[in-house]
Order: C-alpha cells, then sequence, then structure tokens
C-alpha cells in the first residue's frame, strides 16, 4: 500500500496472535430438523458434514440432532449432503454456537445467499439478530423461493444451483446474495470501541510505557513474526515518545475504507501527532490499520515517522 507521506516508514508491527480467533466454550450444537427435509431420508441419505472438506459426518435421521462440533467457533458453515444412487445434491448449512438451529427452507436460503465469511466482522448477537429479520431485505425473492422449495426439496436445489442452470442462477439467484451481503457488511456488532478512542487509548498507553492496554488490540490472525517484531520493537517506540516530549494529542489527517474479498474489511487512519517537541522531526504522523473480528476491533498494523523494524 503506497503511504501517505514519504517521511513514514513500516513500524512492521501486524500485531500478534492473542492465541486464536475468539472462540466459545465447548458447547453442544441442536439443530431441529424440518419435517420435510426428514421425510426424504425415505428415498435418499441425508448427512450433514462439519465442512465441505470433514470427514466427521452426522446422518440426518432425526427430528433433533445434538452433537459436538469439532471447532469452537461463532458461526459455522456445514454441509448438507443428499445422495440416491447417481442423484446428489449439496447444500451449505449456516449455523449458529450457542443457539436453537432449524435446518429448514429459511436456514438453507440463508445460508445459500451468504457465507461464514461475511459475518466476520460481527459477534454472535449481531449475527443471530441479522439471520433472524434476514427475509425484510430480500422479500419478493424469499417469496418467490420459497414457493419453489414449497414443489420439493430437489427441484428447490436444481432451481437454486448454479451449475443446474448458470443464467438462471444470475437472475435468481445471485442478485439476491449481492444484496444479501451488503446488507450483512453494513451491519454493525453490538459494540465495538472507536477508532479513535483506540488511537487515544494506544497514545495514552505508549507515553505510560504499558504494554498490556497495547496487547489487547493485536490481531489474532497476525503471524509469530510480526508477533516478535512487535515485542522487540515496543520498548523503542517508548523511548521514541520519551524524545518527542510524550505528546498525547492527534488530529486525523485521513481516513479510508479497504474492502477485501472473503476477509474482513480495513479501516485506515493517518493521523498527526500534535503538540511534540520537534526534536525528531517537524511533523510526527501514525498509520493504523483497524478490522473487527467477531465484535472485536483489533489493530492490524501502525506506522510511525522515522522508525523501521526488522
Amino acid at each position: 500500500m503506497k503511504k501517505a507521506n514519504n517521511w513514514l516508514v513500516p513500524l512492521c508491527t501486524a500485531l500478534a496472535l492473542l492465541a486464536s480467533t475468539p472462540t466459545l466454550a465447548k458447547n453442544y450444537l441442536n439443530i431441529e430438523v424440518a419435517d420435510e427435509i426428514l421425510a426424504l431420508g425415505e428415498q435418499y441419505q441425508l448427512s450433514l458434514s462439519e465442512s465441505i472438506l470433514s470427514e466427521k459426518k452426522h446422518e440426518v435421521n432425526k427430528k433433533r440432532l445434538t452433537f459436538m462440533p469439532e471447532d469452537d467457533k461463532v458461526f459455522y458453515e456445514f454441509t448438507l449432503s443428499i445422495k440416491k444412487d447417481d442423484k446428489a445434491w449439496i447444500s451449505d448449512v449456516f449455523i449458529f454456537s450457542n443457539q436453537k438451529n432449524f435446518l429448514d427452507f429459511n436456514t438453507l436460503l440463508f445460508s445459500k445467499l451468504v457465507d461464514e465469511s461475511d459475518f466476520y466482522h460481527l459477534d454472535h448477537k449481531a449475527g443471530y439478530n441479522f439471520f433472524s429479520s434476514y427475509s425484510q431485505h430480500i422479500p419478493q425473492g424469499y417469496t418467490k423461493l420459497k414457493a419453489e422449495y414449497d414443489k420439493g426439496l430437489p427441484h428447490y436445489f436444481s432451481y437454486t444451483s448454479a451449475s443446474t442452470d448458470y443464467q438462471a442462477y444470475l437472475a435468481n439467484i445471485y442478485p439476491l446474495s449481492e444484496k444479501l451481503k451488503k446488507a450483512v457488511k453494513d451491519t454493525q456488532a453490538t459494540k465495538v470501541t472507536p477508532h479513535e478512542e483506540i488511537i487515544t487509548d494506544f497514545i495514552s498507553a505508549v507515553n505510560a510505557k504499558r504494554s498490556a492496554p497495547l496487547l489487547k488490540y493485536r490481531d489474532p490472525k497476525a503471524s509469530e513474526k510480526n508477533k516478535d517484531i512487535y515485542k522487540r520493537g515496543l520498548q523503542t517506540l517508548f523511548a521514541y515518545f520519551d524524545k518527542i516530549g510524550n505528546p498525547s494529542k492527534f488530529e486525523v489527517a485521513q481516513h479510508r475504507r479497504y474492502e477485501n474479498i472473503n476477509q474482513p474489511g480495513v479501516d485506515y487512519y493517518l493521523v498527526e501527532i500534535l503538540e511534540h517537541n520537534g526534536q525528531l522531526d517537524n511533523k510526527i504522523e501514525m498509520e493504523f490499520f483497524f478490522s473487527d473480528v467477531h465484535g472485536k476491533r483489533y489493530i492490524k498494523e501502525y506506522d510511525i515517522t522515522g522508525i523501521h523494524f526488522q
């Protein structure tokens, strides 16, 4: 990414793994199966796998499925497989942790239109609230596809499949998916700390030489290499602010939003540090790159004028 100022040199602080993506305590998942799906078991073999590549499968042969998933996650994307001889259909199934789930039309359509990655920035509450009212974003499409579903599940799966008729998929499914994905992207987590408040806390912690407030904003997907860079560079950053008089005020010079495919978007902030003593440079600027992960806001990277760590 092109830097906004030639004086800015990467501090290379893509922050470190806290441990992993925020997880939940191990809990059983509960999924209630709709009668029309359960009835398919008389003619077809139905199974639910924990991902399209997972070998762990659960037979869909009773009204309520209860099992312990392999991984602790906020949102899951399972795969429903329906097979008989040479006929087979596969469908994503969006599942929520710590929540009663339903394997029915409402869930199958939702799972068809969005991906688990679309919800990466949302916490459980915000994600489930969106799911509970998603039909409001696509009322006509929802009603139309429910009518196709009522004609029978084999018909519905063929109707919504891109491989059956790609042009029909582009006309009937893709626009709904794009609309719903945008609505998810525009949905905010239940409670996240404003970017400028995090910058204020960050600078305050640097001036006070307190590591804990800095560490809580580490990006959970940072590499071990960047973790080490951050750890070794922290004392230098403390010394840097000592040399410029431990200023605490700043003003935002620039803010941009960058969207990523199948990854959380990034908010970029360029701020000018105010009321410093000018000992290191006349103009001191910092860059911050933020991303939201399941309701928490992290600093992916930050840069500062004239410093480079390797």
